[in-house]
């Protein structure tokens, strides 16, 4: 089972979540040390799609900073986008 993501503290993103320019990863925690020396901008969630889902597996976006998505059937995803998987050290 994958456990939730944080719902609050300092260094956790309930709002959203992390992608690096070149990952193929999305995180929860700032301080991941997957991110050290990535340049760091919030991916917020689609309001849209992300409802209750706490737990999601992957998340799509058009990548840095883009909306984050828990549905690829959302329909405010655009066709361009990539699949990240959730990260195995912070999430």
């Amino acid at each position: 089972m994958v456990p939730p993501l944080p719902q609050h503290g300092g260094d956790q993103v309930p709002q959203g979540v992390y992608i690096t320019r070149w990952g193929e990863k999305f995180h929860v925690l700032r301080l991941c040390r997957c991110l050290a020396k990535s340049r760091l901008e919030i991916s917020p969630w689609c309001p849209l799609c992300r409802g209750d889902e706490l737990n999601p597996r992957a998340v799509y976006s058009q990548g840095v900073g883009a909306v984050a998505h828990v549905s690829a059937n959302c329909p405010r995803l655009p066709p361009r986008r990539s699949t990240y998987l959730r990260c195995g050290l912070c999430g």
